[in-house]
């Protein structure tokens, strides 16, 4: 019976505790002073580190009326091909669009991984119908093909899919197993 009752007067307890708010409510939005703001969460380093985070532009190919043209986009500095790729995945911001601009990437498709060896990116894909979709398209090359070479793979890009190296069009409409910038220059406008 007397372990009841504790139990009984820890659950009771625990309700009501609960049912306390610690921090204030309010309605809005409220401003807090620079000071008051905890955990360096304002400093110019990333918390528990001793460098500050440094962006730059990257050029990255994109679409108007079937031609590549480039365009500028905003990642950490220094620039890797991983992260220039990375911006081809996403959607053209509202200025991009205005200027007609759109991709040839098909939505949806996924990166696995990049590297780099000896100037070569390995683009790496996720298995799926994107993907080979990507590969058969030449002016969807082209925009990473060119967008790679900008961001530092100067002697070309692999494809592969799940690890497996796989062809890629060219504009001339046949596939090779090793892509260059060069071989899309007709496409830049």
């Amino acid at each position: 019976m007397r372990k009841l009752r504790v139990v009984l007067g820890l659950f009771l307890g625990a309700v009501l505790l609960s049912s306390c708010s610690l921090i204030p409510q309010s309605k809005g939005p409220v401003t807090v002073a620079k000071e008051k703001v905890p955990f360096g969460l304002l400093d110019k380093n990333i918390p528990g580190t001793n460098t500050s985070v440094q962006f730059t532009q990257t050029p990255v190919y994109l679409v108007r009326a079937g031609r590549l043209v480039v365009s500028h986009r905003v990642v950490t500095s220094p620039v890797q091909v991983v992260d220039a790729l990375n911006q081809l995945l996403l959607r053209v911001s509202e200025k991009e669009s205005a200027a007609h601009l759109r991709t040839a990437i098909p939505r949806g498709l996924q990166i696995l991984q990049v590297s780099v060896l000896n100037g070569v990116a390995r683009v790496n894909l996720a298995a799926s119908i994107l993907a080979f979709n990507l590969l058969e398209n030449p002016v969807a090359v082209g925009q990473v093909v060119l967008t790679a070479q900008a961001a530092g793979a100067r002697s070309g890009v692999v494809f592969a899919i799940e690890g497996v190296s796989q062809d890629a069009m060219v504009p001339s409409g046949t596939t090779v197993p090793h892509v260059y910038g060069y071989q899309y220059s007709r496409l830049v406008n």
